[in-house]
């Protein structure tokens, strides 16, 4: 059976305002976690507005001040750490509970070609959430062609659940 996630071995998560998280890993490493409004995925209808992107990564290592390339945030990324997992499932599980009628998008980046490999972990992670009943959330996956694999977390009663779906899954189709 799968390890089940312990979200008290999290991060401590510092904020600087209700959409953006901080935490530093054991190796020094200071990440971002943050979600910013996405209007224009669903033009026209009532709610554009409640669809967030949801991103994080690595900024930099504490003690340095040089900007870090794409490749080397890749490289702090794979960097195994099992702390990370529970503190990104805490901070989406905190956004679901905070505003149940957003939805939240996120792409796996296909630069390297590892967008299929990132989005089965984030998928795994996922499921995880939904087993430990922390959550009531779908997720749902489309090929964005050249940005990636982008999933979407729908609340299962949003009003608007089965149109949203409908409408992500659609973006995929727009792509080919």
């Amino acid at each position: 059976m799968p390890e089940v996630s312990n979200l008290s071995n999290r991060y401590e998560i510092i904020t600087d305002s209700p959409f953006n998280y901080y935490f530093i890993t054991d190796n020094n490493v200071l990440f971002v976690a943050y979600f910013s409004q996405t209007p224009g995925y669903f033009p026209g209808t009532q709610f554009d507005n409640d669809v967030i992107s949801f991103t994080f990564e690595p900024i930099g290592k504490i003690g340095e001040t040089k900007k870090l390339t794409r490749g080397e945030r890749f490289d702090l990324l794979s960097m195994p750490d099992e702390r990370i997992k529970p503190t990104i499932q805490y901070i989406l599980i905190e956004a679901m509970r905070k505003s149940p009628e957003k939805s939240i998008h996120f792409i796996c980046e296909g630069i390297d070609q590892k967008e299929q490999m990132r989005n089965r972990l984030f998928g795994l992670w996922h499921s995880e959430v939904i087993r430990n009943g922390d959550l009531r959330v779908t997720k749902y996956d489309a090929n964005l062609a050249n940005l990636g694999i982008g999933s979407i977390f729908v609340a299962d009663d949003n009003p608007h659940h089965h149109v949203i779906r409908d409408n992500f899954l659609a973006l995929s189709d727009l792509n080919k």
